[in-house]
């Protein structure tokens, strides 16, 4: 029996067999050794970094052919076999009796930490060779940081440990600053716990912290910022610039600054002031001051002082924690004699320019007054400082050279041999005179078609002087104003607003500046409608059109009047094409086919030709003529008496198609200036079209149109131009 046979065990092996009988007998036995798979494994545990590439060699030995195939445990998933897919790479290599399969992992993740395992097979068995992947990589980020404990100068913080990476923490980096301050500072934590505590810190301060974990591989990212204020401690310095003045022979008075902004170590509440005796064996006493504002004056008052005495001063201040250090000791003495009392003023009279006041004094003392100082000064303006002489012996004083209508504040100091008194009660008076009154629209406002003109004197002072106007203006609806003027001195009588819309709806916006104040009053009107009379407006000059310039760009008026403007030129047309239409479809048969009766109901017109005074003016006819229901009514006092223009029979004067006319001017060609040439033609409604005993409305100032047809007027009657109705009657009938 062979045990344990290697490959070397095989071969061949002769048998003999022999006795005292006969020959010997022998046998050759040819030993065949199979083997199963055996795998030789160099590592069975491979470490790597995140990203990086891993090669895992699996050579396996035994009797060929053999299989080799990888597998990956998948945790609760159970293990599967690996396939090639650009990440996982597979390289063979076979041998006379061995077979090598090397695993490439191009790029690691983290998720290969995990058991990879090969496996070989052949006919007389299999085997298997687990590998042991670690990934490994920088830590995760700390979280949780907090602050645990505080001092004055410490703070404490903790934080949870994160992820190592597969690989210990070996230190921990802490970041921290003063808040806004912008300047990081470093502390480092040279083990894995997951404390620290940074001192060196100021009181009362807040500070922000984030902390960053490292191994072996790298650093983590910083955690999220955190802030912590620091305890408060008691003031580090003394208050500044403690000055004592004696302010009577019973008080003195103290003041100082507080101590430098980075020694307060918390929030100042108040300042302790100790006195004493110089020549006192007594324990200092102390008066406390507490602040109730930031801006409170740091100043107080000591009384009830003994006359003629050297006193010893020192101010501390304190805080929550306490008292800081005291500053140093100011020594002053009070007064043999006092100062003169604090004047109490009076208001007497005032004018639209001056204040008349007087002052007394509740008590007086041994040294007289010497003189009295004056503060005075306007709302919102610095005081102004006026030194009166105690000779004014009715102590009465007018202050003279102030504006109109303007509230004034006053108060007075007096002095003596000893000192100056304390301020008066401050007095608020106000001289005469108040804001411009603004006047009624009807006094105000003058309107025309075009332009509108202000009378800037119906405005009243209110006992102060104007200075100056600004004017707006807008069209309604409009929300936007125009600035017309800003600065229109108060000299100016009038303001003219010219380039305006007829028939428009505009608000006007004017303020009135004085020194009581301004005044802003709004007016709304409308321009008139445009009638003859007023279709020749004056061009206005270069200087004016620039003036009003402004105007004419705003696209608010500029838009809407163009747009009015294209609609009614389509409906003229469309109105035009429409009438012509009906024209080429009418029958004269017909036409003349209608009752007797039916031609009374229809009425009389009148077309009336006025007389013109013979000047060279031309234009066409745009505003002002008939409606169709009769002619409008001239001022004329003989319009009514004028005879029908003889030659015209009954059927002559009926046509159905002419309108009724105005009065049109005729020019009088070669004709003494003393000729009339006015004449009136009537019209009824049964004339025949073919009559054509009408005047054209489709003029033009350059053109000559025949008035009637020839043979109607006499030899003598011209034809006439076109030329600008003038009309006798009142403006209203024609709007």
């Amino acid at each position: 029996m062979i045990r344990d046979a290697t490959r070397g065990t095989g071969g061949f092996y002769l048998c003999q067999a022999s006795n005292n009988v006969g020959a010997d007998l022998s046998k050759l036995i040819s030993l065949n050794i199979h083997a199963p798979p055996q795998i030789q494994v160099q590592q069975q545990v491979y470490s790597v970094t995140l990203g990086n590439k891993l090669e895992l060699s699996c050579l396996a030995t035994g009797d060929l052919p053999m299989d080799i195939y990888w597998t990956k445990d998948g945790g609760r998933d159970g293990s599967y076999i690996l396939k090639p897919n650009g990440r996982y790479i597979f390289e063979e290599k076979n041998g006379d009796n061995f077979n090598e399969s090397i695993l490439f992992i191009a790029v690691s993740e983290r998720n290969d930490t995990d058991r990879f395992s090969c496996h070989v097979t052949n006919k007389y068995g299999n085997a298997t060779a687990n590998f042991q992947v670690i990934v490994q990589e920088a830590p995760g980020v700390p979280s949780g940081v907090r602050i645990v404990n505080k001092t004055g100068r410490s703070l404490t913080l903790t934080w949870v440990e994160p992820l190592n990476g597969h690989s210990p923490i070996t230190r921990y980096h802490i970041q921290y600053q003063q808040q806004d301050s912008g300047a990081w500072k470093k502390f480092i934590v040279t083990s894995n716990r997951n404390m620290a505590v940074i001192d060196g810190l100021l009181p009362a301060s807040v500070y922000s912290f984030r902390v960053s974990a490292e191994n072996s591989i790298g650093r983590s990212n910083y955690s999220l910022i955190i802030n912590g204020e620091t305890d408060e401690e008691v003031p580090g310095a003394p208050p500044l610039n403690v000055k004592v003045v004696a302010t009577g022979p019973n008080s003195i008075k103290v003041t100082w600054e507080p101590p430098r902004l980075e020694l307060w170590n918390g929030s100042i509440k108040g300042y302790y002031i100790g006195y004493t005796l110089v020549t006192s064996s007594e324990p200092t006493m102390y008066k406390t001051v507490e602040l109730k504002s930031k801006a409170m004056n740091l100043e107080s008052h000591l009384t009830n002082l003994l006359r003629s005495q050297f006193y010893s001063v020192s101010v501390q201040a304190f805080n929550n924690k306490g008292p800081g250090p005291i500053s140093d000791r100011v020594t002053v003495k009070t007064l043999a004699d006092v100062p003169p009392t604090a004047p109490q003023l009076k208001v007497a009279s005032t004018t639209a320019t001056s204040i008349t006041f007087s002052w007394s004094h509740r008590r007086t003392f041994g040294s007289p007054v010497t003189d009295y100082v004056l503060y005075y000064r306007e709302e919102n303006k610095n005081w102004v400082e006026n030194t009166l002489k105690s000779k004014i012996a009715d102590q009465t004083y007018t202050l003279s050279g102030l504006e109109c209508g303007t509230r004034y504040k006053l108060y007075m100091v007096s002095t003596n041999s000893v000192g100056r008194s304390e301020p008066s009660e401050i007095i608020s008076v106000r001289t005469h005179g108040a804001a411009p009154l603004s006047p009624t629209k009807e006094d105000f406002i003058y309107r025309d078609v075009t332009f509108v003109r202000l009378n800037l004197f119906s405005w009243e002072t209110g006992g102060c002087i104007i200075k100056e106007y600004s004017i707006k203006i807008r069209r309604k609806p409009m929300s936007h104003w125009t600035i017309l003027s800003d600065h229109v001195p108060s000299n100016q009588s009038e303001y003219v607003l010219r380039r305006l819309t007829p028939g428009t709806w505009y608000d006007l916006l004017v303020t009135a500046y004085s020194s009581a104040g301004a005044t802003e009053a709004m007016y709304e009107f409308q321009t008139f409608n445009v009638t003859f009379e007023d279709l020749y407006t004056v061009v206005p000059k270069p200087a004016q059109m620039e003036s009003d310039f402004p105007l004419l760009l705003d696209f608010t008026i500029i838009v809407p009047v163009v747009t009015s403007v294209v609609i009614v030129i389509i409906i003229i047309i469309v109105g035009c094409l429409l009438y012509r239409h009906r024209n080429s479809h009418y029958s004269p048969s017909s036409e003349g086919s209608g009752s007797s009766q039916s031609k009374i109901r229809r009425g009389m017109e009148t077309l009336v030709l006025k007389e013109i005074d013979g000047s060279n003016e031309q234009g066409c006819l745009a505003t002002g003529v008939s409606s169709d229901e009769g002619t409008q009514p001239s001022s004329s006092s003989n319009s009514h008496s004028r005879p029908v223009l003889a030659g015209l029979s009954q059927e002559q004067e009926l046509h159905p198609y002419a309108l009724p006319y105005d009065t049109i001017t005729v020019p009088d060609y070669q004709v003494s200036p003393s000729t009339s040439t006015q004449n009136t033609l009537n019209r009824r409604w049964g004339d025949a079209k073919g009559d054509n005993i009408y005047v054209s409305r489709q003029c033009r100032p350059d053109r000559r149109y025949e008035a009637l047809k020839p043979g109607v007027m006499s030899s003598t009657s011209r034809p006439f131009v076109c030329g600008r109705i003038r009309e006798e009657s009142e403006r209203s009938s024609f709007t």
